[in-house]
């Protein structure tokens, strides 16, 4: 298999390296929202990168169709219902309620971003305590962990980690494309 996985627990990357797998995803992310799809379950493991650095987002086992979407308004769901699916430790505030959205993905993503930046995800603990704290609590600020790191990066990560979906990137191509921007 031409393919592997695409990050190892604990791993800091560099900002570039980042920039360039997040463009990836968020093209292919852009894609299944445009298809009215949303992944549910974006992690470093569904991420597979080949030899030429070519990133391949897999698993889309647990995704959702939609229909009747109209900008941030509750999704109609034409398969799995209200079913709670996805990894507890990327998984956005909202997926814990049953009602995914498009920036549900940018959440998660968010989180891996979160992940390569600092090396460990935004919360820690048992599935339930990540649960509670994905609802309830803010994120450390990644500059607590890497003062070094630009103020502008780290308001663009928080931006697409808020609670509300309704505040974070209009579409995961805007968080893509403002991250790149924070980091030149």
């Amino acid at each position: 298999f031409p393919y592997t996985t695409l990050f190892r627990s604990g791993s800091i990357l560099e900002p570039a390296t980042i920039i360039t797998y997040v463009k990836q995803v968020a093209t292919a992310l852009q894609y299944a929202h445009n298809r009215k799809i949303i992944h549910r379950d974006i992690k470093p493991e569904n991420m597979l990168l080949s030899h030429e650095g070519i990133i391949m987002l897999s698993d889309f086992g647990i995704a959702i169709a939609l229909r009747n979407f109209q900008n941030m308004g509750k999704p109609t769901v034409l398969s799995v219902g209200t079913m709670i699916a996805g990894t507890t430790t990327y998984m956005a505030p909202e997926q814990f309620f049953g009602t995914p959205y498009y920036t549900s993905d940018q959440y998660a993503l968010a989180a891996v971003v979160y992940e390569w930046f600092c090396g460990m995800p935004p919360f820690s603990g048992s599935d339930f305590q990540v649960a509670i704290k994905h609802m309830y609590r803010q994120p450390l600020p990644m500059r607590a962990i890497i003062p070094g790191l630009a103020p502008t990066i780290d308001r663009v990560v928080m931006k697409a980690l808020e609670k509300n979906p309704q505040q974070r990137f209009a579409t995961i191509q805007h968080f893509a494309d403002a991250l790149e921007a924070a980091c030149h």
